[in-house]
């Protein structure tokens, strides 16, 4: 137990360890659909510098429409500002033909929110829309991200 804080490589504030963080999270699709099952969804924290973690099954009513397939619920709120995006990737999806949405296999961060998304990579700019996302539908998914929060 170290009360306050620990210095790493030096005595500067930008040295100082003050936050170390386990726990769990609850993912969730703010743009619509079911989360049926959460096998596991995890996260650390240290400084500001979050890893999170899922495996989900069974999700369902995923919607046909245009808006972006978002995944939300991280434990904190992405920082703001540009250059927050993120690293991770989604490692497996059961059944789902996941490279039929065009999706890059890297999650996006969305600043200010505790959400990610994916961007195409097919030479499309967009973002993956619900609509086709629909193949995950009664389908597992495990994916991370790294992001960093301003908690």
């Amino acid at each position: 137990y170290l009360s306050g804080g620990v210095y790493l490589g030096g005595t500067g504030a930008a040295n100082k360890l003050d936050d170390y963080e386990e726990g769990t999270w609850t993912p969730a699709f703010p743009n619509g659909g079911t989360v049926g099952t959460v096998n596991s969804a995890t996260y650390t924290k240290v400084g500001q510098l979050v890893f999170a973690g899922f495996y989900i099954s069974t999700l369902s009513g995923i919607p046909s429409t245009s808006s972006a397939f978002v995944i939300g619920g991280l434990p904190f709120n992405v920082a703001s500002g540009s250059g927050y995006q993120a690293g991770g990737g989604v490692s497996y999806v059961n059944g789902a033909n996941w490279a039929s949405t065009g999706a890059m296999n890297t999650p996006l961060a969305q600043v200010n929110t505790a959400n990610f998304y994916f961007h195409r990579d097919d030479g499309n700019t967009n973002t993956v829309k619900s609509s086709q996302a629909t193949v995950l539908n009664g389908q597992e998914m495990i994916c991370s991200i790294i992001y960093q929060t301003s908690a």
